[in-house]
């Protein structure tokens, strides 16, 4: 008798859940204008921080092939997160379409 009770409460809860699955819960709408810093956690946007701390950007030219190339010459060496951007390249020459 238990079990059969239990049973019917079960398939009531699934069919009212079913025909009603918002009932109860209002709906709203949130909105958010910027008008004032929500405080959101964020992770290097390029801000300057009071308290910057000197980074060395060290690349590490090396004339090894470990990484699979046919030719001699990677980088490497000591990277580190910064909120300085950094970049390493070459100057390429001026070219036409002439060339």
């Amino acid at each position: 008798m238990v079990i059969r009770s239990l049973s019917v409460a079960l398939v009531f809860a699934v069919v009212f859940g079913i025909l009603f699955p918002k009932a109860g819960i209002a709906e709203s709408t949130r909105s958010e204008d910027f008008a004032k810093d929500p405080h959101w956690d964020a992770v290097n946007n390029r801000i300057d921080p009071k308290n910057a701390k000197t980074v060395v950007q060290d690349f590490g030219y090396s004339k090894t092939n470990h990484a699979g190339g046919e030719s001699p010459g990677e980088i490497g060496g000591r990277i580190t997160r910064s909120l300085t951007k950094a970049s390493y390249a070459n100057k390429i020459p001026k070219k036409t379409l002439e060339d």
